[in-house]
């Protein structure tokens, strides 16, 4: 069935106090294991692994988890999770009192210590939110650089801290970081040099809920660094069905260019670099990435300056490649690796997930240094600005170092891109689009600092359309096109290219009947190199036949024609204004099949007509362990999406819903498919509903009024027609009587002549 917008406000009540339940409680627990298979059989079946030591795992579980570990022939206990008592234990002692948690900052704490630095050092900082937290808190981001309004060519740096909201020690160092760059800005020479030369980013503090609850988990009871795209299990980089938190940090990312961070946590003493997991070689083996050799190098150089890491009996020089510990999917440092060319490492600080607050002086001193150190790191290796060699303009590329699977980017505001790289002679490869691809050989990279290769891409010969715009010429004057309609097409033209294109005419066609193309061609004469050229009349023009279905696709291709060349282009649009409405599948409740493929499918139909739009998927599943689940959405037209992949981890349900901007385009109509995998034992469910909301089309048709010469245009033409005919000198088949009768009253008269000067003038 199909609900109205109101129904849509109540969806939306409904499923804010089903998401306000508390997720199913998870507190650590040890399983005896007896080899790296087993690692990575528990790690197949969705348990959030947290340490692997000779002989067992700490894994974070509830009480039906427990049951299942048994239930898979695995040993497991719980063990008492010490962070959460310490961190009880102290707030127990301190909330009363004028400084609660003591040395730790509280969220409020935090927040007021934050905004006291951006006012002080108006200068070299600014304060920004990236958005909330599942309960409203702010998600902060500090930015400290020499000149933080402007883009310049230098690196971006990023240090995020604590998205495990029982490892605090992280938040507590880059609190005292951001003093001593500021505080020491045109005292130390190298401090300064730093602020100076690098854009740093902090976020002290991922997960404020998790923090303010002394728990490892966000609100939703979601572990973060196992909620971000897997180029494993979850290859789809998406902030779709993603974690506010999760979400959050990809967007600020998204709106930057880093090319080194890192992101901190305790329960071990070592840093962490990628692979975190592999589909090569099973958990507990070595899995090298394209730069393992960059990657061990910063990683020493954080841990050679941490005399407690370096020393750490558990992991020599205090360094472990993910996988070889550990597999891990859906971790931030293999996302910003695979998906954003920025080389970051996990940094586990402290044996002890949240040490007494007396500790954190020596935390500091251990490790002031190597923060230093490791963040200097980024103005090593290649560097330089990708331009356009003839406007000089910054282009953003994508990089690679030949021979090595791994791509980095030129920022696209000012061209600039930084890779670390070792000492040693490498060739460096250049690609963007509408560009000349370019590759320079012979870069040599030391250790005296780093080496600049700056690029100017040939622009590819090629006509672009700069810009697009829909003009209504007869109609009923609202922004949407209606049966009926005449509509202009203007053009704004780019010559891309070095070279000079000549005599260059645009043209549109159409494979659709019911479309008149009335003005095909527009002429623009010569393009000059990065020349735009506007649109001038007369304008393409189409009208749409009266009978055209409402929510019909139009498909239109464009082709620009010059002596020189010939490029193709084109645009879709949509007849009529599209409204959200709800449709409900019918075919449901179904059981989950236990452990079974290919699991099940639902049916549902949709009856209207049109094109995808900001689809959304609403599910409601009961199960016990969501950890098990994988759900496919699937179009009439085939396309598969995987909205959810074995995420979760132990908790209870699914009540979510998943915008799913994959289906943009496709044609609604048909029967979409929901299919529910469950690919673990022991626990059966159920999916109790779903749904889409879906644009609904509605059109007003246009009958042509004013249009008395049937030319698709309302003008003087018209004006003068209608005037020849009520004086009589022009027969009545001339014109058009039914387009003539403006006010519509079944007549044409000297009214309807003034409504149609009205109209023109």
């Amino acid at each position: 069935m199909v609900r109205t917008a109101g129904w849509l406000i109540m969806l939306g009540i409904m499923t804010s106090l089903v998401w306000a339940l508390p997720p199913a409680p998870r507190t650590p627990a040890l399983v005896e294991v007896d080899s790296p298979l087993d690692v990575a059989r528990l790690s197949e079946h969705g348990f959030i692994i947290d340490d692997a030591r000779a002989g067992f795992v700490r894994v974070y579980v509830n009480e039906e988890e427990l049951q299942k570990l048994h239930r898979l022939g695995y040993p497991a206990y719980f063990v008492v999770d010490e962070a959460q008592a310490q961190a009880e234990a102290l707030w127990a002692a301190t909330k009363n009192t004028a400084n609660p948690m003591a040395e730790y900052h509280t969220y409020d704490e935090l927040t007021a210590e934050l905004q006291a630095v951006a006012v002080a050092w108006p200068s070299l900082c600014r304060l920004y939110s990236t958005g909330q937290s599942v309960q409203g808190r702010e998600l902060w981001m500090m930015k400290i650089t020499d000149n933080p309004d402007l883009q310049e060519d230098e690196p971006e740096f990023h240090y995020i801290s604590t998205m495990h909201g029982d490892e605090p020690i992280g938040t507590e160092l880059l609190i005292n970081l951001i003093h001593l760059l500021l505080d020491n800005y045109g005292v130390d020479p190298d401090l300064t040099a730093l602020v100076n030369d690098v854009e740093m980013h902090f976020m002290p503090l991922m997960n404020p809920d998790g923090n303010v609850a002394h728990n490892r988990f966000n609100a939703n009871g979601t572990d973060l660094n196992r909620d971000f795209p897997d180029r494993i299990n979850d290859p789809v980089n998406t902030t779709t069905g993603r974690e506010p938190e999760t979400a959050a940090v990809m967007d600020y990312v998204w709106g930057g260019n880093p090319v080194l961070s890192a992101n901190f946590h305790s329960g071990a003493l070592v840093v962490n670099y990628p692979w975190d997991s592999t589909d090569e070689v099973p958990s507990g083996f070595y899995a090298a990435c394209p730069d393992d050799d960059v990657f061990i190098h910063i990683s020493e150089t954080y841990s050679a300056l941490n005399t407690p890491m370096w020393n750490n009996p558990a992991f020599p020089h205090g360094i472990t490649n993910g996988n070889d510990w550990y597999e891990a999917y859906g971790g931030m440092q293999d996302w910003h690796y695979v998906w954003e060319g920025c080389q970051e490492v996990t940094i586990e600080l402290s044996n002890t997930k949240w040490p007494a607050a007396s500790q954190l002086d020596t935390l500091w001193a251990n490790n002031r240094d190597s923060l230093v150190a490791y963040l200097a790191e980024c103005l090593k290796g290649v560097r330089g600005i990708v331009t356009d060699a003839v406007d000089g303009s910054p282009v953003p590329a994508a990089i690679q170092v030949t021979g090595r699977d791994a791509f980095f980017y030129s920022d696209p505001d000012v061209g600039d891109y930084h890779r670390r790289l070792l000492d040693g002679t490498y060739s460096l490869e250049f690609t963007a689009e509408n560009y000349v691809d370019q590759t320079v050989g012979g870069v040599v990279v030391s250790t005296a600092g780093s080496t600049r290769v700056d690029v100017a891409l040939a622009p590819a010969p090629v006509i672009l359309v700069q810009a697009l715009d829909l003009v209504p010429i007869a109609g009923n004057g609202d922004p949407y096109l209606d049966p009926g309609e005449t509509w202009a097409v203007a053009l704004d033209l780019y010559n891309h290219g070095a070279i000079t294109f000549h005599n260059t005419v645009a043209t549109l066609g159409t494979t659709q009947p019911d479309i008149a193309i009335l003005q095909p061609t527009q002429m623009y004469g010569d393009l000059a190199p990065k020349a735009v050229v506007p649109a001038t009349a007369p304008l393409i023009r189409f009208q749409i036949d009266p009978d055209e279905p409402c929510g019909t696709s139009l498909d239109f291709t464009l082709t620009m024609t010059a002596e020189e060349d010939t490029f193709s282009d084109g645009f879709s649009t949509v007849i009529g204004a599209g409204q959200a409405a709800v449709v409900d599948s019918s075919d449901v409740p179904h059981a989950i099949p236990d452990n079974t493929l290919p699991g099940v499918t639902s049916d549902l139909p949709v009856a209207g007509y049109g094109p995808v739009c900001d689809l959304f998927l609403h599910v409601d599943i009961t199960h016990p362990y969501i950890g098990d689940l994988r759900i496919y959405l699937i179009s009439p037209q085939g396309t598969s999406v995987q909205i959810w992949n074995r995420q979760g981890g132990s908790a209870h349900n699914i009540h979510q819903d998943f915008p799913l901007p994959a289906f943009d385009g496709e044609e609604m109509h048909g029967t979409w498919q929901l299919r529910v995998e469950d690919l673990g034992p022991g626990d059966a469910g159920t999916l109790d509903n779903w749904s889409l909301t879906l644009p609904l089309y509605q059109c007003f048709v246009y009958q042509g009024l004013g249009d008395v010469n049937d030319d698709g245009l309302v003008d003087s033409q018209d004006c003068q027609l209608l005037a020849a005919y009520l004086g009589g000198n022009v027969e009545p088949s001339a014109l058009v009587l039914a387009n003539a009768d403006l006010n519509t009253n079944g007549i044409v008269t000297i009214v309807d002549l003034v409504l149609l000067l009205l109209e023109t003038t």
